[in-house]
């Protein structure tokens, strides 16, 4: 028996068998934002999750709670409320209608209006500047982002911090600058050259190193927050308490995450638990029964290299992991010989335990399967299904 959840090329921002997601999309005012598998920027309706990845390797997107700080309309905006131009004079700053431009890069089902905001210094001949409001309010890692297209060339920073103007492209892309906050009362600023014109739209200030979806809320100049995602999938005929397996790919979002969860399902008094998650630089499983923890773990490296992760646990040998990493081998299997039954609760986590600890990634795919030699049936795997090919 073989069970498919999550096929990241084969599905577009909806899933198999998921009956509970908590992804922030309950909050109307900051629905689930991400990509189709044609790399479409979509805005989910609450019963599905977002895709991540494209164009590389699409994937079930697990990510932690996140506010855009941006004090403006982010996608569908009327007038320039929330933005402040500055810098030479001729500068002017407008919204205006660019929906063939959003249309032919996928962003026309968020941008629904069309419009979009142009910062046109063409005849001036200095620097033009656009700050947006909302403040980091601390002094942590932020990025600044937002899609734009132009002519010239253009910066995007934090105010007291800096980064180089680059050529704008003809068709609209996602700008991502990673930058310290030197001041809590730092604001987004765009700056064009003399000469030149950029259209922007979808503006995100976000606390973190890495840039999530968008996170655009309600059409005001509001600030707008995402809850953190929570994967739940029932597992009656999908897991049982002896002689499975799991089969996963998993490709981090960020570099150095600990003490994060890949899987869980969790008794309801959390005494009995089975689980997947990453002390360290370890992968590990974790048996809990009665609150005593049995657990077997492989090494591997907490970066962002893409993950392979095998796991069974067996009535005849025990519980065992192997992981391999993007361009590397297979881990020789990490063993453990406790044959007890893993409690496996009525569902089971994607990506975070009880709510939390996300373990921040795509998921391409986790497929489960029962067999009286677990172990065998994976490795027989890794022959008719490739390490990176999503299945």
């Amino acid at each position: 028996m073989d069970k498919a959840y999550a096929i990241g090329n084969k599905v577009t921002h909806g899933l198999f068998g998921m009956t509970a997601t908590t992804d922030g999309t309950t909050d109307a005012t900051a629905p689930s934002v991400g990509y189709d598998d044609i790399g479409n920027l979509v805005q989910d309706s609450g019963v599905t999750w977002r895709v991540d990845g494209y164009p590389t390797i699409d994937g079930v997107n697990v990510s932690d709670s996140a506010t855009n700080k941006c004090e403006c309309v982010k996608a569908n905006p009327v007038d320039t409320t929330g933005l402040t131009l500055s810098g030479d004079v001729a500068a002017t700053l407008t919204v205006v209608d660019d929906s063939v431009a959003l249309a032919a890069a996928g962003l026309s089902e968020v941008c629904m209006s069309g419009k979009v905001y142009k910062l046109d210094n063409s005849t001036g001949t200095v620097v033009g500047t656009v700050a947006i409001d909302g403040k980091t309010t601390n002094l942590n890692a932020h990025i600044v982002c937002c899609y734009w297209r132009g002519v010239g060339e253009a910066l995007m920073r934090l105010t007291y911090s800096s980064d180089v103007s680059s050529s704008l492209p003809l068709e609209y892309t996602r700008k991502v600058t990673t930058t310290d906050s030197n001041d809590e009362n730092a604001l987004t600023k765009i700056e064009v050259t003399a000469g030149s014109i950029v259209y922007f739209i979808l503006p995100q200030l976000e606390e973190g190193s890495i840039a999530t979806a968008p996170i655009i809320g309600a059409d005001t100049a509001a600030t707008a927050s995402r809850a953190a995602d929570t994967l739940c999938i029932p597992t009656v005929g999908r897991l049982r308490e002896n002689d499975f397996w799991i089969d996963m790919m998993v490709v981090p979002s960020v570099g150095g995450q600990s003490f994060d969860y890949l899987i869980a399902t969790t008794s309801a008094n959390g005494l009995d638990a089975f689980s997947i998650y990453n002390p360290s630089n370890e992968l590990r499983i974790r048996k809990t029964i009665a609150g005593v923890d049995t657990f077997v773990a492989s090494t591997y490296s907490p970066a962002l290299n893409s993950l392979r992760v095998q796991v069974y646990q067996s009535s005849t040998y025990g519980m065992g992991i192997a992981v391999r990493e993007e361009g590397g081998e297979w881990i020789t299997w990490a063993t453990n010989p406790d044959t007890q039954d893993a409690p496996i609760a009525a569902t089971m986590e994607i990506g975070s335990r009880d709510g939390a600890s996300q373990f921040l990634a795509d998921y391409p795919y986790v497929h489960t399967g029962f067999s009286s030699d677990p172990k065998a049936a994976l490795e027989a795997r890794r022959l008719t299904h490739p390490y990176l090919e999503v299945l």
